[in-house]
């Protein structure tokens, strides 16, 4: 210092800029958890044969079934709207909000399901997806642009739908959804007028069975 003299610290000083400097590194370090955690990526995923109820932040509840893998970050259930994605087939029973905050599936870079009612299935395998609708009403984006007259893409209740490929026009309604997908308690399987093909098909993506016929 100036003038050649030298200044003492009191103990009780150093001792209070120590702790300072500790509260100091734990504000930091919990403010750089909650950035970290606030934004993190959950995912759930079930093997061959097996099925799990997930309830997400919301309390939507999501029945996960077999060989399928939801994934969705904790921040995106504190925004507009709710987003998750899905590779395989679930059934949801969505919350509704008090702010009407939208519920959107996405199943593809190119595909998603908005949520207008409660309780629906989406069917993601290979290069397909396959929406069923129980209850509520279902509205469905591809490529959040496109020129689909509006009454296809919404569902009503026991309507089913089928996007396969990139391009708007292989969005169709069909009578039924695939085999095996419109048991809701996930202890059955439904067959009607089901092909040998679609018995083979569902028995390879949920169980890892290989069927040759």
């Amino acid at each position: 210092p100036a003038g050649g003299k030298r200044v003492v610290m009191r103990p009780a000083l150093r001792r209070w800029l120590h702790i300072a400097a500790v509260v100091a590194g734990i504000i930091a370090a919990a403010f750089t958890y909650f950035l970290v955690s606030g934004n993190r990526e959950v995912s759930y995923a079930t093997g061959y044969g097996q099925q799990q109820t997930v309830t997400l932040p919301d309390g939507s509840e999501v029945m996960l079934r077999s060989h399928s893998t939801l994934t969705f970050k904790t921040s995106a259930f504190s925004k507009a709207h709710r987003d998750v994605w899905l590779m395989g087939e679930a059934i949801f029973r969505v919350k509704h909000l008090e702010d009407a905050r939208k519920f959107i599936v996405h199943t593809s870079d190119n595909f998603s399901v908005e949520v207008l009612g409660t309780q629906f299935l989406v069917h993601k395998r290979d290069n397909a997806t396959m929406v069923y609708l129980h209850s509520g009403k279902v509205r469905l984006h591809v490529n959040e642009k496109n020129n689909i007259p509006p009454d296809a893409l919404i569902l009503k209740p026991g309507e089913a739908a089928r996007f396969a490929g990139n391009h708007p026009s292989s969005l169709l309604k069909q009578e039924k959804p695939v085999a095996g997908i419109a048991s809701w308690d996930g202890k059955s399987i439904l067959l009607d007028n089901t092909t040998l093909k679609e018995v083979a098909d569902f028995l390879h993506d949920n169980y890892g069975f290989q069927v040759h016929v």
